[in-house]
C-alpha cells in the first residue's frame, strides 16, 4: 500500500508500508526506512527505523533510533517508548507469542542474548508474574533456548505457582535442572 502526505508544505511524500496506514499528522516524516515521530509528553521528536513488529493488533513497532537507543513505539507520535524502560519492556512482551528463532530471524540476529531490545528483561519481566500467560510464553523461550542466566528466580516461582499450567511448570522444572544443576535452593 502506498501512502501519500504533504510533508512539511513540500511535495507529496509517498511510502509503502504493507498493511499501515500512516497520516501526515501521526509520521512527520517517514524516508528511507526512517520514521520520525513525535515523543508523547516529552516534548521532541526521534528518528528512529523500524526493525520488527511488535504486535500486529497494535500497530506496535520497535527498532533502533539514531543514536542506537531501541525503541517501542505504538501509535505513531502517541506511544514512543525507550524499550529498557519499564513500559517499554511490557510493551515488548508480545513478542514472546512467536517463537524465539522467528523473532531472531525477524531481526536479522543470530542470537537475542545481549539484543538492544532487552530480550532478558522481557522474559524476566513476563517470569516475574508467576504461572500466567506471559510466564508460560517465556517458559517455552527458554526451554527453546533463549538463555537462562539470570532468570532462576523466575523459573522457580512458575514451578511452585499452583495456578501456572502443568505444563510450564514441568518445563520450567527440567530447565532449573538443565541450567541450574545442584541441590535446589528455596525460591
Amino acid at each position: 500500500m502506498a501512502v501519500s502526505w504533504p510533508c512539511c508544505g513540500a511535495l507529496p511524500l509517498t511510502v509503502c508500508v504493507p498493511g499501515q496506514l500512516l497520516t501526515g499528522d501521526d509520521v512527520l516524516v517517514q524516508e528511507m526506512g526512517w520514521r520520525t515521530d513525535r515523543v508523547r509528553d516529552a516534548g521532541g521528536v526521534v528518528r528512529w527505523r523500524p526493525a520488527v513488529r511488535v504486535s500486529l493488533a497494535s500497530g506496535t513497532w520497535a527498532g533502533a533510533s539514531e543514536d542506537g537507543r531501541w525503541l517501542v513505539v505504538g501509535l505513531p507520535g502517541r506511544h514512543v517508548l525507550r524499550a529498557g524502560s519499564p513500559p517499554g519492556v511490557i510493551a515488548l512482551l508480545p513478542l514472546l507469542e512467536r517463537p524465539v528463532a522467528q523473532v531472531a530471524a525477524e531481526l536479522g540476529a543470530g542470537s537475542l542474548d545481549g539484543h538492544g531490545l532487552g530480550f532478558e528483561d522481557v522474559v524476566g519481566a513476563a517470569l516475574g508474574e508467576g504461572g500466567g500467560y506471559w510466564a508460560e510464553k517465556a517458559v517455552a523461550w527458554l526451554d527453546a533456548g533463549f538463555p537462562a542466566a539470570g532468570q532462576q528466580g523466575g523459573l522457580r516461582r512458575v514451578v511452585a505457582d499452583k495456578g501456572a499450567g502443568q505444563r510450564a511448570r514441568q518445563m520450567a522444572a527440567r530447565i532449573l535442572a538443565r541450567e541450574f544443576p545442584g541441590p535446589v535452593q528455596p525460591g
